[in-house]
């Protein structure tokens, strides 16, 4: 199974000129995982470059279609 999480570039409210967030999508084989770099300092703020958030797999698979931003963590 895997976890999605995404790191918004300018911030989770900004999108492009398609409506589709800006940012990188992070794969993660755990959780756990996932919800630690969900919560380091520094990312908690949503309207920030690099707030970080959860993303469901529906959105993930469709982000992947648009973008080659993708990264695997380990």
């Amino acid at each position: 199974m895997q976890y999605y999480g995404f790191e918004h570039r300018y911030g989770a409210n900004m999108r492009d000129e398609r409506g589709d967030v800006i940012g990188k999508l992070v794969v993660f084989s755990d959780w756990r995982a996932r919800d630690a770099w969900l919560e380091e300092p520094g990312h908690a703020y949503l309207n920030n470059a690099g707030a970080r958030t959860k993303m469901t797999a529906a959105d993930a698979r469709r982000f992947r279609k648009i973008s080659a931003a993708i990264e695997y963590a380990e």
